[in-house]
């Protein structure tokens, strides 16, 4: 049975792939890192490169397909296909930057509650606060912590590159949510006119967090591009 490697986005659990896993489990085996386990990227791709069989598919969305991208392009031998989802392709901009500076040095003194619905609103900003994406955002930021949160906002801030060359021996799917703000699809077609082993989707009436405004659509894509 081959595996799958999953990596969340910054302050998600889990739970940010819960369809996913649901539906592939049952044909393979779903491994899925858990950020709070870890201070570093570096701490990530040790455990990942020591832990795993010799070969592996990866997915990785946000911050985990950049964090992702690190491991296919420290060990491309290892990867036998590459999902990323939602990955800003020119890396981290200034205006992310100096977000992820004002969260450090906001959030400590901030109420949980009301960083809850900041965070909403820079993520959903398409979605009305009675949304049940909210409770689901909700708790994977409560089950985050204001610590850890921190933690992989220094890690979102390291800069990422993409070497076409580390993928060009393995399948690379990519999705992007046509809604997206923060990781827009024309940065997903810049990456899918680089990497000629890719297939790009784009998937309508979802923003960042497309695996959990279209479940069944982005695991749907997924499985068909496995079985190819």
């Amino acid at each position: 049975m081959d595996t799958i490697i999953f990596i969340p986005g910054h302050g998600c659990t889990p739970r940010v792939f819960e369809a996913q896993i649901q539906e592939l489990s049952a044909h393979y085996e779903c491994v899925c890192i858990d950020l709070r386990n870890y201070k570093t990227i570096k701490e990530i791709i040790d455990h990942v490169l020591n832990n795993t069989p010799s070969q592996f598919y990866i997915l990785g969305f946000s911050l985990g397909a950049a964090i992702a991208l690190d491991i296919s392009q420290q060990a491309p031998h290892r990867i036998k296909g590459h999902i990323h989802i939602s990955l800003p392709y020119e890396g981290p901009s200034t205006t992310l930057i100096n977000e992820l500076t004002q969260i450090e040095k906001d959030l400590p003194s901030m109420e949980m509650d009301e960083f809850i619905k900041l965070a909403y609103q820079k993520y959903f900003p398409h979605k009305e606060p009675s949304d049940p994406l909210y409770a689901i955002l909700s708790q994977m930021l409560l089950e985050t912590g204001k610590i850890h949160y921190i933690e992989q906002a220094h890690m979102l801030s390291k800069p990422w590159h993409l070497i076409a060359s580390a993928h060009q021996h393995h399948p690379v799917l990519i999705l992007s949510g046509a809604l997206d703000k923060r990781a827009k699809p024309e940065y997903h077609e810049k990456m899918a006119a680089q990497l000629k082993t890719s297939t790009l989707h784009v998937l309508p009436n979802a923003g960042h967090f497309l695996t959990l405004e279209q479940p069944a659509l982005s695991t749907q894509i997924i499985q068909e591009w496995l079985n190819s």
